[in-house]
């Protein structure tokens, strides 16, 4: 009897001994020694095309307007234009979008937005859709009009009404509060309102009124006049998304690449499952994932990291710069922030991408 005990205490410190040894080894190939990266590339540095392009916060649904302005930025300062101190004025390019989009049935909003989405100011929208009203006006607004300023600073402010639909009395505001800003302004919005009175639409008018102040603001000392060609992937397979990426950030003055995909993945980092793949393919993304946001991807590498035991690990990453501005906390710790850009994985963004969209390299 005691020599079965003995035999059995011996077994058990044995396997305790060999749990302990197991625990040490995942500890020391998981636990890195040093953690560096490889064939590092970033468009903010180096001279490339966005070195002069600041890190931007929007903090109202305007994503899709802050990436375009930043991509118009970069191609501008590509070409040779080195009025590095104006950067495009986001909240004009979404309201020209906006002013276009209600007026044309070929900019029809996603499926997952409610029917009346359209009375929500400038909220919603997308790259490729602000690119095309920017070719068809010949160029954009710089963001120094004191102006347009005040305006995108007003709407900010009274961003919680504007979500209430009561667009109408943020008009009525406006006009008591900034008479002297839209002198000129009220009588082409009145005829605006007669040709929309049987549409009941207080959007359209918003954004037709913004739209006319907007324009008579908008000097050409505070336009910058180009044309640009862009390229666009919508739902795709994972393997083409990646491509596309590679191609454009590889070409000679590459542009950023604008990513619309379901922001979850910079909350839950490498627990975020991505896109459902047979979706992912389709335009029932929409639908589905209702928490699509716009960044551009600007860079990429391989993260190194070496274990106690000299094992390394790579992985393939994407730089994302995001309009939340630089800090870091809201984000999660899987993902390296860097003053607002993000390292993340490049097969868990892959995942959960929906389109891309870039501006082609000045000649």
């Amino acid at each position: 009897m005691i020599g079965c005990n003995f035999q059995r205490r011996k077994a058990r410190s044995f396997v305790s001994y060999a749990g302990w040894v197991l625990l040490v080894f995942i500890i020391a190939t998981n636990v890195a020694r040093a953690d560096h990266s490889e064939n590092e590339f970033r468009l903010d540095l180096n001279h490339l095309s966005m070195v002069h392009v600041p890190v931007t916060e929007q903090n109202l649904g305007m994503c899709y307007a802050f990436a375009s302005a930043q991509m118009l930025d970069a191609y501008r300062f590509s070409s040779g234009d080195q009025d590095y101190s104006k950067q495009i004025d986001p909240f004009a390019l979404a309201v020209a979008f906006k002013q276009k989009n209600y007026n044309n049935d070929a900019y029809t909003y996603p499926k997952h937005l409610p029917p009346n989405n359209y009375q929500y100011g400038v909220t919603f929208g997308w790259v490729r859709g602000v690119l095309d009203v920017v070719n068809a006006e010949g160029g954009a607004c710089l963001g120094n009009n004191e102006k347009i300023k005040t305006l995108a600073e007003e709407y900010k402010n009274n961003y919680s009404q504007i979500k209430k639909n009561e667009l109408d009395q943020f008009i009525t505001y406006f006009l008591n509060h900034h008479h002297d800003l839209f002198e000129g302004v009220e009588k082409s919005c009145s005829e605006f309102s007669e040709k929309e009175e049987h549409l009941q639409n207080a959007g359209i008018r918003f954004v037709n009124f913004f739209k006319a102040a907007i324009d008579q603001f908008c000097t050409s000392d505070e336009r910058k006049n180009f044309s640009i060609k862009y390229d666009h992937i919508g739902p795709k397979h994972r393997k083409e998304f990646k491509n596309f990426i590679d191609s454009h950030l590889q070409m000679s003055k590459a542009q950023p690449v604008a990513v619309r995909y379901d922001c979850n993945v910079v909350y839950f980092g490498r627990k975020y499952p991505g896109i459902d793949p047979s979706l992912q393919q389709e335009s029932l993304v929409d639908e589905k994932y209702p928490h699509q946001h716009v960044s551009l991807i600007i860079g990429y590498r391989m993260r190194v990291k070496t274990s106690l035991f000299g094992h390394e690990k790579k992985t393939r990453q994407y730089l994302v710069r995001n309009s939340w501005g630089i800090e870091c906390g809201k984000y999660s710790k899987d993902w390296k922030c860097d003053n607002g850009n993000l390292w993340i994985d490049e097969e868990v963004l892959l995942k959960s991408i929906n389109s891309l969209t870039t501006i082609l390299p000045p000649p």
